[in-house]
C-alpha cells in the first residue's frame, strides 16, 4: 500500500540524515497525502509550520505514485523544487516519474506536472469541462501548497484592470466626431477621482456618479464597435454581472495624475466554486483557519470543507516556545499619544537586543505611523533600518507591513537570519480604508451578519498565526503593543489562537533581553 511504502522510505531518509526532517508530524502528513492520492480523496491539511518543514511529506508520495498529478506552488518555490529538491529526492528514491514544468495538453501516464498558480488557473479554465458543461472529464489530482495564499492569489487573478495606457490606445480608434466627447467624459471622471481625500492605500471604491461616467464611456465604445484590448472588455463586462458580485474601485498616483480602474470579485464562490467538484484536491497550508474544518477559509475560495477530509496538526511542543509580551498599560491606537509612545517603546526595545545578531522585524500596517516609526528608528540606528526590504544582514531592523512580511518571511528561514524579535504596534486587523475590505464589510452588513467576528477578526488571527511561525521555531519574542488585547472582549480569542506561549509578565527591558538570549 502506498501509505506504508511512503512511511518506510521517509523513515529511511530521516535515519540516514540525507534530508532535513525534524517536524514531529512529518510521517502522519506523508501518510495522509499518500492516502489522498491512492483513494482520490480530497483533503485539507493545516500544518501549523512553514513550507520548509513539510515539503518531504508531499513530495515523496507524489514521486512514488503511479498516477499523474499536478503540483501547484508559487513561482520561486516551483523553481527550487524543479531544479534542486525533486532531482535530489528522485535520486535517493530511485524514482522514474517524469517531471514536467508545462501545462498538460493531455495528461501523460506517471507524470508530475509542476505549475505556478497563474499557469494552473490558465490551465483549468481552458479545460474542456469548462468550455462544454456536457463533458464530464476531470483534471488530474492536484496538490496545492502554501495554500494560505490562495484567497489573495485568486482575487488577484480574477481582477480586471484598465491602465492609463489603455485610454491612449482606445481614443485614436474612435471616429473623430466621438473622440472629443469621449475625452470630455474621461476628463470629468479623472477630476472626480482626483478629488478624493487622501487615505493610506491611495485606493477607493468608485462612487455612483463615477460608475455612471464609466458606463457612458462603455456605451461609446460599444456603439462605435471598435477594437479594444481584452482587459478593457473584461472590465466593462463586470458591470453586467449579478449585483454585488464585483467590487469596482480605483487606485492612483496623485503626483503623476494616473489612475487604474479595477474590478475584483467579492464572492469567489460564483466564479471559482465550480472548480472544486470537477477534480480531487489536496490543499496544504500553514494556517488556513482557527478550526479543523476551515469554514471561513472555504467561504473565501468557494469550497465546502465538508466535502474534504480535514486535518489540523497541533502546534509542536518545542523546548523554546513563543514568548509573548503585551504591556499592561499602553495607549490605545486611536489616542493622540499612541504614535509618540510607540516610537519610544520600540527604540527602547531594540536597544536591549544588541546581543542578538538576527534581524528585528517591526510590522506596521498604518502607512503614516510606519513612516514616522521608520524615520525615528533611522535617526537612532542609521543604515540598520530597512523599509520593506528583505536584505539578509546581521542586526538589520526591517520595518514592513503585514502583507509584505507574510510574502517574504520564508526568505528568513536560515537560522542565522531568522528573527528572534517581532514587534507589532497594532493588531493586523484589516482596515476598512482598503476598498476590498470595505466591500466585504458592506456585504456582511447587508446580510445582517457580524462582519467583525466573521471577517475582520478571523483574518487578523490567521495573520498572527503565520507571523509567529519563525518565532516558535527558535523561541523568539512577539511584542504586541496594542492595548485592545487587554481591554476588548475579543482579546481572549486572540490569545487562545496564539497558544502555546509563555507570557512575559513583570516586564523590564532587561527581562526581555534575557528572554531573547535564552531563545538564541
Amino acid at each position: 500500500m502506498l501509505e506504508a511504502k511512503v512511511h518506510n522510505l521517509l523513515k529511511s531518509l530521516c535515519q540516514q540524515r540525507k534530508f532535513h526532517c525534524d517536524w514531529l508530524h512529518s510521517f502522519t502528513m506523508a501518510r495522509m497525502v499518500a492516502r489522498g492520492l491512492r483513494l482520490k480523496d480530497s483533503t485539507i491539511i493545516q500544518t501549523g509550520v512553514s513550507h520548509s518543514h513539510y515539503c518531504l511529506s508531499y513530495l515523496i508520495p507524489l514521486l512514488l505514485s503511479e498516477d499523474s498529478e499536478i503540483l501547484v506552488a508559487s513561482t520561486p518555490l516551483c523553481q527550487t523544487l524543479f531544479h534542486q529538491q525533486i532531482p535530489l529526492l528522485q535520486q535517493h528514491l530511485n524514482s522514474s516519474k517524469q517531471i514536467s514544468p508545462h501545462k498538460p495538453a493531455t495528461p501523460e501516464k506517471k507524470t508530475l506536472y509542476l505549475l505556478n498558480y497563474d499557469s494552473w488557473l490558465d490551465y483549468i479554465f481552458s479545460f474542456p469541462s469548462f468550455q462544454n458543461d456536457r463533458q464530464s472529464t476531470s483534471f488530474p489530482t492536484t496538490i496545492l501548497v502554501e495554500a494560505e495564499r490562495l484567497p489573495d492569489i485568486l482575487s488577484s487573478y480574477f481582477t480586471r484592470q484598465i491602465s492609463p495606457s489603455d485610454w491612449y490606445f482606445i481614443i485614436p480608434q474612435l471616429p473623430p466626431s466621438q473622440q472629443e466627447y469621449f475625452r470630455q467624459n474621461l476628463v470629468q471622471l479623472t477630476k472626480s477621482i482626483l478629488s478624493h481625500p487622501l487615505n493610506r492605500y491611495n485606493s477607493y471604491l468608485l462612487e455612483e456618479d463615477e460608475i455612471y461616467l464609466l458606463l457612458r464611456l462603455g456605451e461609446i465604445l460599444r456603439d462605435n464597435n471598435i477594437f479594444i484590448p481584452e482587459n478593457v472588455a473584461q472590465f466593462f463586462q463586470t458591470f453586467h454581472s449579478r449585483e454585488g458580485e464585483y467590487v469596482h474601485y480605483f487606485s492612483f498616483s496623485r503626483q503623476e495624475g494616473y489612475f487604474y480602474l479595477k474590478a475584483t470579485p467579492i464572492n469567489l464562490k460564483t466564479i471559482f466554486g465550480q472548480v472544486w467538484p470537477r477534480g480531487k484536491f489536496i490543499i496544504i497550508g500553514s494556517h488556513l483557519d482557527s478550526e479543523k474544518t476551515p469554514r471561513d477559509y472555504g467561504r473565501k475560495i468557494g469550497l465546502n470543507p465538508e466535502d474534504f477530509t480535514c486535518l489540523k496538526f497541533p502546534p509542536p511542543r518545542q523546548s523554546k516556545p513563543l514568548k509573548l509580551y503585551i504591556p499592561s498599560h499602553f495607549p490605545l491606537p486611536n489616542t493622540p499619544i499612541f504614535a509618540t509612545k510607540t516610537s519610544q517603546e520600540i527604540t527602547s526595545l531594540i536597544n536591549t537586543t544588541r546581543v542578538n545578531h538576527c534581524p528585528i522585524v517591526v510590522i506596521i500596517d498604518d502607512i503614516p505611523l510606519q513612516s514616522q516609526i521608520t524615520a525615528s528608528l533611522a535617526a537612532s540606528f542609521g543604515s540598520r533600518v530597512r523599509l520593506n526590504e528583505t536584505i539578509l544582514a546581521e542586526n538589520s531592523i526591517i520595518v514592513c507591513s503585514t502583507s509584505y512580511w507574510l510574502k517574504h518571511q520564508e526568505e528568513f528561514s536560515n537560522p542565522q537570519y531568522n528573527p528572534r524579535l517581532i514587534i507589532m504596534p497594532t493588531l493586523p486587523i484589516p482596515s476598512v480604508e482598503n476598498p476590498l475590505v470595505a466591500a466585504q464589510v458592506n456585504l456582511l452588513k447587508k446580510q445582517k451578519k457580524d462582519w467583525f467576528r466573521l471577517y475582520l477578526l478571523p483574518t487578523a488571527i490567521q495573520s498572527l498565526q503565520r507571523i509567529t511561525q519563525p518565532l516558535r521555531q527558535y523561541g523568539g519574542v512577539l511584542v504586541l503593543l496594542d492595548g485592545r488585547v487587554n481591554c476588548r472582549g475579543y482579546g481572549n480569542t486572540i490569545l487562545q489562537a496564539l497558544e502555546p506561549y509563555i507570557r512575559i509578565q513583570d516586564y523590564t527591558h532587561q527581562n526581555l533581553g534575557k528572554a531573547m538570549i535564552d531563545g538564541i
